[in-house]
């Protein structure tokens, strides 16, 4: 039987959106059946065997959606297999530290929801892209930090990561089970 798989992200800007896209289509090369949502479009967990949860990080935290969502899901995520992401411009530069300081930015919500235990957390650099993004949102970085726009996205490192979450959310499930 095919497992089924939520992932589920709150974005911004757009980036956490395709990297969720990302991760889900790897979940699908491993032969899970893969629904990928906005945090705000899924209010039923129940048909899921497994979720991945991720969100952008913003002022040192996940959006506030993407927490309510671990929240307001807790009993159900308490009970299947659970990865958490985060899309972080710290890991722009891949450090062990950059590395570390973005994973960090996940301990509110272990604290706050500890029923929910995720089997594994990614851990990713995001796009910065400051054209579309408000005037003061722009002056602020500007004065603030040395971001600069681009890219910094490792398509290859959020796959790997993704096959190697499958097996602790989906089990051994052939490739072939997901054309059932």
């Amino acid at each position: 039987m095919t497992q089924r798989v939520v992932v589920v992200y709150a974005s911004e800007f757009g980036s956490t959106g395709d990297v969720a896209e990302a991760i889900g289509a790897a979940l699908r090369e491993a032969g899970a059946a893969v629904d990928v949502r906005p945090v705000v479009d899924v209010n039923d967990l129940s048909r899921y065997d497994a979720a991945i949860i991720g969100s952008a990080i913003y002022n040192g935290r996940w959006l506030p959606e993407a927490e309510n969502f671990v929240r307001f899901h807790a009993a159900t995520l308490s009970r299947i297999p659970v990865a958490y992401f985060c899309v972080c411009a710290t890991v722009r530069e891949d450090t062990p530290e950059n590395r570390a300081a973005a994973r960090s930015f996940l301990d509110p919500v272990l604290a706050a929801v500890p029923e929910v235990k995720p089997v594994d957390i990614g851990v990713f650099a995001g796009r910065v892209e400051t054209h579309g993004l408000p005037v003061p949102v722009r002056l602020r970085m500007r004065l603030t930090t040395t971001l600069r726009r681009g890219d910094y996205r490792d398509w290859a490192a959020i796959r790997a990561w993704a096959t190697q979450v499958a097996p602790l959310l989906i089990g051994d499930a052939p490739p072939e089970a997901a054309a059932r």
